[in-house]
């Protein structure tokens, strides 16, 4: 199932063939790679909000990385900057709330 980096932005697709794929075998560790990858770039998928994606893809991601395998480091890249973007985001949403209520 190896993608491009980007599978030329069709990470809805990629995400449908991952969920296919680990509907089959939920331990396949490129599955997860590649689903949380997608779900990172991709911050909206059936009806998902952008937060709710980028948990799944931690989820995801470090599912694989407990798994082990050849994508394990890559794991571990994305992961970070997955983590990083629920920080800004969360933060982000705190500013806004607090302007509203201020």
């Amino acid at each position: 199932m190896p993608y491009s980096s980007d599978a030329l932005g069709n990470h809805e697709g990629i995400l449908e063939d991952c969920d296919l794929i680990l509907s089959i075998n939920s331990q396949h560790h490129e599955g997860l790679y590649w689903r949380g990858s997608a779900l990172f770039k991709c911050r909206k998928y059936q009806g998902l909000t952008s937060i709710e994606c980028l948990k799944q893809a931690a989820e995801s991601l470090e599912r694989a990385i407990t798994i082990g395998g050849a994508k394990k480091q890559a794991c571990a890249e994305v992961l970070k900057r997955v983590k990083s973007e629920v920080k800004r985001q969360k933060k982000s949403e705190k500013n806004v709330y607090a302007k509203m209520f201020g």
